[in-house]
């Protein structure tokens, strides 16, 4: 059994850094409870895990940045994106190579997390199925989703790659979801870049 630290945005004041998560890796995957903060300012709490709208703008230039999970209907997909959206919180890198800012958690989450939870619930797929984890394990069916939805803009590509590149460097066991890289697919989205 082994805890690891995981603190978004360390790089702020007191006031503002939100508390840190103990992940405790024989537990299961990341996932804080509804009443874990996301985050503060001047030590009022803005945001917690549970909620639909997480208010990150004191982490960034961006002050509407704030991640709504209000337009994803099935529960099931809600957990998994904020899931993600935490994951990226965390464990993804911004510039510098440091842990990325609120606004770009924001801009990850609306240009690929969202609309990958929206593609899913529409999909003609039984109820059981509508999940992060199916699309993530049939490469033809993502690749198909994600193809297309990436060539609007070589920024969404980027954004794309990164929440893949998360999720290939980190276990199911860690993150709870299972991606099977596809290199014809991860070779697509570098040439849209």
């Amino acid at each position: 059994m082994s805890t690891i630290i995981l603190q978004p945005f360390p790089s702020y004041d007191e006031g503002l850094t939100p508390p840190q998560f103990e992940y405790v890796s024989d537990q299961g995957f990341i996932e804080p409870d509804d009443e874990h903060i996301i985050s503060m300012r001047e030590g009022h709490v803005l945001s917690r895990y549970g909620d639909d709208i997480w208010d990150l703008s004191p982490y960034g230039t961006n002050p509407s940045a704030k991640l709504d999970f209000t337009s994803i209907v099935l529960l099931s997909l809600k957990k998994e994106a904020k899931r993600l959206a935490y994951l990226i919180m965390t464990h993804s890198v911004g510039k510098n190579r440091t842990l990325p800012s609120g606004s770009t958690v924001y801009r990850k989450h609306n240009e690929f997390v969202r609309p990958l939870a929206e593609y899913i619930q529409q999909l003609p797929i039984k109820e059981e199925e509508r999940n992060f984890n199916y699309l993530l394990t049939h490469i033809k069916r993502f690749r198909d989703f994600i193809v297309p939805f990436a060539r609007k803009s070589t920024h969404l590509s980027v954004q794309v790659l990164g929440v893949l590149t998360l999720l290939k460097e980190n276990s199911k066991e860690c993150t709870g979801f299972e991606y099977i890289p596809s290199k014809r697919t991860e070779r697509a989205l570098k040439v849209i870049k």
